[in-house]
């Protein structure tokens, strides 16, 4: 036999129709798809992993439309361009082109043009056009071999109907002819099972199966053809030893070795490598997957993985990232943990890092708790923990380092101390707290800086003093503490300071200095706008509107009461969840309103806001205003009930300070805010205009003495007990 013989021999071999399926269903929805996106171009490619159905279709295909045809499916040994040519020669016979019989007398451009030629040659009629299939693209990787691939290509547009099927696309350079138009793709999303089709297949697999196991073999499988079936043969196995209990995660059986020897085990090293090292993350980021890898071009892996759907998914319009499926992702992961469990670690560690830096506290808490590493862990929650309390994580905080880390590697590290004492407050909690924190001054001060709004020891436990006199209702105190966490900051981390500040401006603000409190406010408000800091917004808003309506100035307490709602819609993630004051303020601006209704649901609101944030002095506000709205509504009883409740609240509270909605009905009834002389605004303007007392009583021809009576005076009327407060108090209330 000559070698010529043997290769036509194997070449006729190749061209076989490949029988059904065992497990066969047949999908009449997507053969329509499928032949009407034929019908459209000359060239169909069918780009999908192993598993996903594409030569069942194309089989489907060609049976249901009666279409003349030659199945060509590729290997390894058509890298050699002879055999290729022999194979194709074969194809093109059997359509009624032809192909010289001897590739030996044409050079390669000769070979490529005679390829081209014999695909423009094939017989069609105006009903129906012959076709092509080339099966297994991707397993030719010569150049010269692919160079034939694309000159079928590029002969056929417009002559004969070709179909492509391959596991990759790189290589086959077709991105000129998609671009076109020329060619049309196919790929995973068109070829995933409906949830009736995936259950059609269940149902043939194992008849067994209950509508609610079928439902959870679908969900985890997302419409991936092999991956169904797969799944319930190990379900069946499963079922079959005394073992269904769960579905399927694909960390062992038939699904498992499916995975690799289809799948994993036809990618090339750099691309195994990084599909492991990244099966740890829950979402593929560039730049992350960089971090995690530990070396750079991530950005161009994911490139090549979604555009041959490489089991890679976007989460739709509001989770634009990509991401794995979710059972390739777990033979990723079995493998790793398998064959590398410190690298693993490693790996976790690294995003954990990259997430901290990025500002995801929550992400970095659950690498550093996946990392099994205590050092990464402990790191995480110091660099994490402030941000955590933020977003109202305080169950998660308080279990990771309970659970996590224990007490003993908590009472070592004085930063852990402090994030403890922290989460048992937001809890309520604070006798606990209380004693946590008589150990934070016992433990090293050399732990490094502190995260977030806490710069060092003596600062942070003034400042958690005095959160733990505020809730006790212990107003004196707490505005002593806060004054020695301000005066121990340190000089190097000054930003932090207005984090703490607004808190303060709190404690004033009860304290019946809402003048005081606008100062700092101000000053918060202007460093949360120069930095983009939303969640000190968030804060300083209602807080604002709150000392506003202290001094009756309704007009701008609605201004910032409005600017907290709108911020607050577009970035409801920095929104602390136990946050009750500006539903209080949303609810008196209702009541002013008549509007009884949405007053009453604000108020409640806040009750329920407050009783969850343990803020008992914010308790006392929100029931005062119920009662203030059920007595306008006509309910006395009511009214009465919620007075006892407050006024009870009250009698546990050491110095709570003044009430809050009795002031802001008082201001209320007064017809001016304030009443000044034609002098004394005179005073107040020049004030404003920066005018020493010398310089304001030479411009009103007055002695300095007069103006101190008049200063005197002013500050009296406006409630405040400097100049600075007093120009801020005119401006708030419309004075000047």
């Amino acid at each position: 036999m000559t070698k010529s013989t043997a290769s036509a021999q194997a070449a006729s071999r190749t061209l076989q129709l490949p029988a059904r399926p065992t497990h066969h269903i047949f999908r009449p929805r997507l053969v329509d798809e499928f032949d009407e996106a034929c019908a459209a171009e000359a060239t169909c490619l069918l780009n999908a992993p192993a598993g996903w159905g594409k030569t069942t279709l194309v089989a489907e295909w060609l049976h249901s439309t009666n279409r003349p045809a030659a199945w060509l499916t590729l290997d390894v040994g058509h890298n050699s361009p002879d055999r290729l040519w022999d194979s194709l020669r074969c194809a093109f016979d059997s359509l009624g082109a032809r192909l010289r019989s001897e590739a030996t007398e044409l050079d390669h451009a000769q070979r490529v043009t005679a390829i081209q030629a014999a695909a423009m040659q094939v017989d069609q009629s105006a009903l129906q056009r012959s076709c092509l299939v080339l099966d297994d693209c991707h397993a030719v990787t010569d150049a010269e071999a692919r160079d034939y691939l694309r000159a079928v290509v590029e002969g056929s547009v417009g002559h004969l109907r070709l179909v492509l099927m391959t596991r990759a696309q790189q290589g086959l350079r077709l991105e000129r002819l998609v671009a076109s138009g020329s060619v049309v793709r196919f790929g995973p999303p068109q070829l995933r099972f409906t949830d009736s089709e995936a259950a059609e297949l269940l149902r043939k697999v194992d008849p067994s199966l209950t509508a609610s196991d079928i439902g959870a073999l679908c969900r985890v499988a997302k419409g991936w053809p092999a991956g169904v079936f797969l799944a319930s043969l190990v379900y069946r196995d499963a079922a079959a030893g005394g073992r269904r209990s769960a579905v399927p995660d694909g960390t062992e059986g038939p699904l498992a070795d499916y995975v690799v020897a289809e799948i994993l085990d036809a990618q090339p090293p750099e691309i195994r490598a990084f599909l492991q090292a990244t099966s740890i993350l829950p979402e593929l980021h560039p730049r992350l997957c960089d971090a995690v890898t530990g070396r750079p071009g991530s950005a161009r892996i994911l490139e090549r993985l979604e555009r041959d759907h490489l089991f890679v998914e976007r989460g739709g319009p509001d989770q634009p990232a990509l991401r794995y499926h979710p059972l390739f992702a777990n033979v990723l992961r079995s493998e790793l943990r398998s064959g590398a469990p410190e690298l693993e670690q490693l790996l976790h560690g690294r995003a954990a890092e990259w997430r901290t830096a990025n500002g995801d506290p929550i992400e970095a808490l659950d690498h550093a708790e996946h990392s099994g590493d205590p050092a990464c862990l402990s790191r995480t929650v110091v660099a994490n923990y402030t941000d955590l309390l933020k977003l109202g994580e305080t169950a998660t905080l308080r279990r990771v380092i309970e659970q996590g880390l224990g007490p003993e590697g908590v009472s070592e590290n004085g930063h852990l101390t402090l994030a403890r004492a922290l989460a048992l407050m937001a809890d309520g909690e604070f006798a606990s707290a209380e004693r946590w924190l008589n150990t934070v001054a016992k433990a090293s001060p050399s732990d490094g800086p502190f995260a977030g709004y806490l710069p060092s020891i003596p600062a942070a436990l003034h400042l958690l003093e005095a959160q733990l006199s505020y809730y006790r209702g212990d107003l004196q105190a707490a505005e002593k503490s806060y004054g020695l966490a301000l005066d121990s900051w340190p000089d190097e981390a000054p930003p932090q300071c207005y984090l703490a500040q607004f808190i303060r401006a709190g404690v004033q603000l009860r304290m019946d200095r809402p003048a005081d409190a606008l100062t700092l406010l101000a000053t918060d408000e202007s460093w949360a706008r120069e930095t983009n800091n939303r969640w000190l917004l968030l804060h300083v808003h209602p807080l604002t509107a709150a000392a506003l309506l202290a001094l009756g100035a309704e007009a701008p307490a609605r201004q910032h009461l409005d600017a907290f709602t709108t911020l607050a819609t577009v970035d409801e993630r920095n929104r602390l969840p136990a946050s009750a004051l500006p539903a209080v303020v949303e609810g008196w601006f209702h009541l002013r309103a008549s509007q009884l209704d949405d007053a009453l649901t604000s108020a409640q609101t806040a009750v329920r806001l407050a009783r969850a944030g343990n803020d008992r002095l914010c308790l006392m506000d929100a029931l005062r205003l119920r009662a203030l709205i059920a007595d306008a509504s006509g309910d006395r009883q009511g009214s009465r009930g919620a007075l006892a409740e407050a006024d009870e609240l009250e009698g546990w509270c050491v110095d709570p300070g003044n009430n809050l909605i009795g002031t802001w009905a008082a201001r209320l009834s007064q017809a001016k805010p304030c009443s000044l002389t034609r002098k004394q605004h005179e005073v107040i303007v020049l004030l404003a205009e920066g005018l020493t007392n010398a310089e304001i009583a030479e411009r009103l021809f007055v002695s300095e003495r007069t103006i101190h009576s008049h200063l005197r005076s002013i500050y009296r009327q406006l409630r405040v007990n400097n100049r600075t407060a007093a120009v801020r108090a005119a401006l708030d209330t419309g004075l000047i």
